[in-house]
């Protein structure tokens, strides 16, 4: 992966790899410019893309900003006599923007990208990383959300689930029922989500410690083929159904095992 690193591109290359005609058919297909005026589907993809390379914290006074910003007006050949945003403005307009415009964006650029990298480095891209993150930022504006122990129930939460390759993120989830705090239940749903996608590949799941189900290991081990390296936390519940005894060497046995099936679907 050391090669993609030494890769250095200018916006203007970047902005090349997507053409004109794709942004045209899916704000077509998803009817994302119906009513709008000045910030139709791709100002607000240039915006955003431009702010999250050149602003730290990117909210919605940085893309007004943006917007009467000389350097991106030029850039995006922005044709329109409107010089100035209020952030107001870019807020009601993000809230009733249609999201499966920067989907089908994101898909058609995971699949160009895809095609642009021999098979040889993709099949070096073998250990899917899975990881959640709750996000509170935007909470005053959500309808609905976690409250996640929140005592007055003032301030509500998203949760996003994400797999990540290396590259790309290749399975996405957002989760505002409180019960997907639990991270033993949106996680596992993500992993067994994306195997159920392509049952066929050779790769190994990597999650952190957060987890406190043993079940649910159980039902992610019963998927012949899924494979997975993750931590129970130490601190969780058990109730004990039966003793066993273990010597060293058979417990060397058995790790020895699993570490031999990993390495194959890696390095073979």
């Amino acid at each position: 992966m050391a090669i993609f690193k030494k890769h250095s591109l200018q916006l203007s290359e970047l902005l090349r790899l997507i053409p004109e005609e794709v942004f045209v058919e899916i704000a077509r297909n998803t009817q994302v410019d119906y009513y709008a005026k000045v910030l139709k589907g791709k100002m607000v993809f240039n915006m955003l893309f431009y702010a999250m390379l050149t602003i730290d914290k990117l909210g919605q006074r940085g893309l007004a900003d943006v917007f009467s910003s000389p350097q991106f007006r030029l850039l995006f050949n922005v044709e329109t006599d409107k010089e100035t945003l209020s952030h107001s403005s870019v807020s009601e307009r993000l809230s009733s923007l249609n999201v499966e415009f920067f989907a089908q964006v994101y898909e058609y650029i995971l699949a160009a990208f895809s095609r642009l990298y021999p098979a040889r480095s993709i099949a070096g891209l073998q250990l899917q990383r899975v990881d959640s993150s709750l996000v509170a930022e935007t909470s005053n504006k959500l309808k609905e959300g976690m409250t996640c122990g929140n005592e007055y129930k003032k301030k509500k939460m998203v949760k996003y689930t994400l797999n990540y390759d290396g590259m790309y993120g290749t399975c996405t989830a957002v989760h505002t029922e409180e019960k997907y705090a639990n991270e033993s239940l949106a996680l596992p749903e993500n992993v067994k989500e994306h195997f159920k996608r392509t049952p066929d590949h050779a790769l190994v799941y990597v999650f952190d410690r957060g987890q406190s189900s043993g079940k649910a290991f159980s039902e992610m081990k019963s998927n012949q083929g899924l494979l997975f390296v993750g931590r129970l936390m130490e601190n969780r519940k058990l109730d004990v159904v039966k003793n066993f005894d273990l010597t060293l060497n058979r417990l060397f046995s058995v790790l020895s095992a699993f570490v031999r099936q990993i390495a194959t679907r890696i390095f073979c």
